[in-house]
């Protein structure tokens, strides 16, 4: 009789995980045809600025910028995420966002001009800090702390992050030697 209740309480433990998909949810690919961002509704490129959470009932929402995906959690308290993701921005690797380090400068160009950059690690973030000769890391702990404004510099959309020029200084979008007219389109289909 014991080992019929064993087997029992395997086997419906083995129908728990197996329903419950077993572990956290995968990232989404993204989609730069149909993907905006949930908070600005610009496009969502596929490269090292986008982020994504995933809810407990398994709505995905992506973003331009980790700064937006702040906004919209700020403005959404209610819904119970279940994990979040950002990009490596030199890999374009999915990372946990808390398992992410992050580099911060009011100048780093990003979609919204958020200056936050992500990374998997965090000797791959000091570097980036180290090559632009300023700004600081951080990890998920402080990130939450961070007051999230938008640099007067202008960001990747613009001067305010929304409209204006590219805002682009030293190289293209990701400050790999891009030319500028890849910047300017980066995102301009959230523009019409």
């Amino acid at each position: 009789m014991k080992k019929v209740r064993a087997l029992l309480a395997l086997a419906a433990a083995m129908l728990l995980v197996s329903a419950c998909g077993g572990g956290d949810p995968k990232p989404a690919a993204v989609n730069e045809d149909t993907d905006k961002c949930a908070a600005c509704n610009m496009q969502v490129k596929d490269d090292g600025f986008a982020t994504q959470l995933i809810t407990a009932d398994k709505r995905v929402f992506k973003f331009d910028d980790i700064g937006c995906m702040y906004a919209w959690k700020t403005e959404h308290p209610e819904v119970e995420i279940a994990i979040e993701f950002v990009r490596d921005h030199e890999t374009l690797e999915w990372v946990k966002a808390d398992n992410a380090f992050y580099a911060y400068d009011p100048s780093f160009q990003t979609p919204m001009a958020y200056g936050v950059v992500s990374f998997r690690d965090k000797s791959s973030a000091e570097a980036y800090v180290s090559g632009h000769g300023t700004g600081v890391v951080m990890d998920w702990a402080q990130l939450g702390n961070h007051t999230w404004e938008r640099s007067t510099q202008g960001g990747m959309h613009g001067g305010d992050g929304m409209h204006g020029d590219s805002g682009m200084r030293g190289g293209g979008m990701h400050g790999d030697g891009d030319d500028d007219a890849h910047a300017e389109d980066a995102h301009m289909e959230g523009h019409a």
